[in-house]
């Protein structure tokens, strides 16, 4: 023997009593990993040399799952339901009988859809609307309450929807109702598509998107660190913050002394004492000057007074040089004036 399959379970296909059958070459082939033989029609021997049989009924109510793939009742290709079904937005749900007290004859089975004018069940009645005001939103079974969540229906008399997880229209949770807005002002992240609702935040980021209410953190913490009576942000619009029980507090100054963030926009950190790597000027702790260091004040100067030096230096040197060729030039006007003189007193007049 080279090869062999597993008779896993029966059902009916079509009409007719099968055995369900697995084989060992992967989901790629036949049916997700199966195929179906007729039940005593003894096809390709299945019946007369069976050596492994490992049948299994089926699970009339739901789902039947198979260890490679998932077969669903009733659908093109898969087991047929044995007498009664539903079938909502593709999903069949196969029963022992009807839920509701109006099935319908198809294909030979009995559909338990309620019609589209009564399309709720409620005590195995199909009804227009819910007296008790909620219902599954999978078979719209009325029922008294939702155990999770729900959306309100307007086309069925503002009853609730129960649902599993609010859809993205209304993706914030209040008080078991799915909605698009939270006007408690507050909300906490739970999944990246479902938000609960609360009254208020200890710490918080403003929703431009959903009409800038709080989305509420558990410490400012990432691109939003400071905090401002509980709002995180960027930077402190008042330059001034504390660092309270791990918070890096916004306040409107410091009371004491104070060290200078540069990586806050310069902003004033709040302090007790300064550290042991600072020394005191004024109110402000600085850092000590280790080696080859140069005050503040001596730098500063430097910076300013430096530049005005030089360029003072260079306004003499220009003021000197032309002063010197303006001399220079007087000088030699000066020697030509006196030879003018020369000439004209040695000059002989005749008198004719």
């Amino acid at each position: 023997m080279d090869h062999a399959v597993t008779i896993v379970g029966y059902g009916t296909k079509n009409g007719k009593q099968v055995w369900v059958i697995k084989n060992s070459w992967g989901t790629g082939w036949g049916d997700n990993g199966f195929f179906f033989i007729e039940i005593g029609s003894n096809s390709y021997c299945t019946e007369q040399y069976a050596y492994t049989v490992i049948p299994k009924n089926f699970n009339l109510t739901e789902t039947t799952a198979y260890p490679r793939g998932t077969l669903s009742r009733g659908s093109v290709n898969t087991l047929d339901c044995d007498k009664y079904y539903t079938n909502i937005s593709g999903f069949v749900t196969c029963y022992n009988q009807c839920p509701t007290t109006y099935p319908t004859i198809k294909n030979g089975t009995f559909e338990c859809t309620c019609p589209p004018t009564t399309p709720f069940i409620e005590s195995g009645k199909c009804v227009a609307r819910c007296s008790t005001g909620a219902y599954s939103g999978l078979d719209l079974s009325c029922q008294a309450s939702c155990q999770n969540m729900f959306i309100w229906n307007a086309t069925n008399n503002n009853s609730k929807q129960c649902i599993q997880v609010c859809p993205l229209a209304t993706q914030y949770y209040q008080t078991g109702a799915c909605v698009a807005i939270c006007s408690s002002g507050a909300y906490v992240q739970v999944t990246n598509v479902h938000f609960n609702c609360q009254a208020s935040c200890k710490f918080y980021v403003l929703n431009a998107t959903n009409n800038n209410t709080k989305r509420c953190l558990s410490s400012c913490i990432g691109a939003t660190p400071y905090s401002t009576s509980g709002l995180c942000s960027a930077r402190c619009s008042s330059g001034t913050y504390s660092l309270v029980s791990g918070v890096l507090t916004c306040q409107a100054s410091c009371p004491t002394l104070f060290v200078t963030n540069t990586t806050n926009n310069y902003s004033k950190q709040c302090v007790a004492a300064c550290s042991s790597t600072q020394v005191l000027s004024g109110s402000e702790c600085k850092p000590k000057c280790t080696a080859n260091c140069i005050s503040p004040v001596v730098k500063t100067t430097i910076i300013i007074i430096v530049p005005i030096i030089i360029v003072a230096l260079i306004a003499v040197i220009i003021t000197a040089f032309v002063c010197r060729r303006k001399r220079d030039s007087n000088k030699g006007l000066k020697i030509k004036i006196n030879e003018m003189k020369q000439n004209y007193t040695n000059t002989t007049f005749l008198t004719v």
